[in-house]
């Protein structure tokens, strides 16, 4: 008996040496952000396709009884601690119909530390994002012909546009959250993470139709992954487009799209681009002991 209870308090001895390198490593790291901090200047403090890469590497070699769901929740408030490290930021959320699940995405995504400002309006989110290079925005993906929605004052040009920089829930996400998605926006440049959607409006100058219009996209060589409209009021029809890739006004692909010889193309913007999702089935599949996911 006695010697169960020396193995016991071995193993909790054990137990506290790797809490206290854990701890160390972790002032280490915040150590290194500060000095990254220095070097980079006023640039954003949130990369969003950085971190969509650092949490895939945590899945791809995650292994062993430690959840990782856990894992994941873990590494969120690093990134988020140290991106507060770098400077301080708030996120701007829609508090409407989906309100408590979206601020909850959000608190998830963006950490226990980052500031939320409750928003009762699409406008106001890009407003509050619109006046500050330092504000986040999260609001709800846009519905199916869904009317007057909060896209399409995106669609415009300007260096102080906001543009849509992360796809949320990204990983380490709540049960039925699944189910609501949200959209994350900022003045921040988009980044690719190497496994991306982008955004797009085009603007149509008469009726086409969904097929006609991915037709004309996949001659510019973009590879329509979803399809929303909306009519405007003088004939013109402006749509939202998801793509598969990172698809910016620089791309090929951008230009061949303008460059159509098709009078129903008129004007198109990039909205911005995200990280594919870890998806939670995924997550949930991940064996334990296990490689690389596929």
């Amino acid at each position: 008996m006695a010697d169960e209870k020396d193995n016991l308090d071995d193993l909790r001895q054990q137990v506290d040496d790797v809490d206290a390198r854990l701890q160390s490593l972790l002032m280490e790291r915040a150590s290194i952000v500060e000095r990254i901090a220095r070097h980079k200047g006023k640039g954003p403090v949130t990369r969003p396709g950085r971190e969509a890469q650092v949490l895939r590497r945590i899945v791809e070699r995650h292994s062993g009884s430690f959840p990782l769901r856990g894992m994941l929740r873990i590494w969120r408030e690093i990134i988020s601690s140290s991106s507060l490290i770098q400077g301080h930021f708030d996120v701007a959320y829609f508090c409407g119909d989906v309100g408590p699940i979206l601020r909850s995405i959000t608190r998830d995504h963006y950490g226990t530390l980052a500031g939320l400002i409750p928003c009762g309006s699409a406008a106001q989110v890009l407003q509050h994002v619109s006046e500050s290079p330092h504000v986040i925005g999260v609001l709800p993906f846009p519905q199916l012909e869904e009317q007057d929605s909060w896209w399409q004052a995106l669609a415009r040009s300007g260096s102080d546009v906001p543009k849509i920089i992360a796809r949320l829930p990204f990983g380490s996400m709540a049960s039925g959250e699944d189910k609501v998605e949200a959209l994350a926006i900022s003045r921040v440049k988009p980044e690719a993470s190497g496994e991306d959607t982008s955004f797009l409006v085009v603007e149509t100058h008469e009726q086409i139709s969904r097929s006609g219009l991915r037709d004309l996209l996949q001659k510019a060589g973009l590879e329509v992954l979803s399809l929303r409209s909306y009519l405007e009021s003088g004939g013109s029809t402006l749509s939202l487009l998801e793509v598969e890739g990172f698809v910016t006004e620089a791309d090929k692909a951008f230009d061949a799209l303008n460059a159509l010889e098709d009078g129903r193309i008129g004007q198109c913007w990039f909205l911005g681009a995200a990280a594919v999702p870890l998806t939670a089935n995924a997550i949930e599949k991940k064996p334990a002991g296990k490689g690389k996911q596929k």
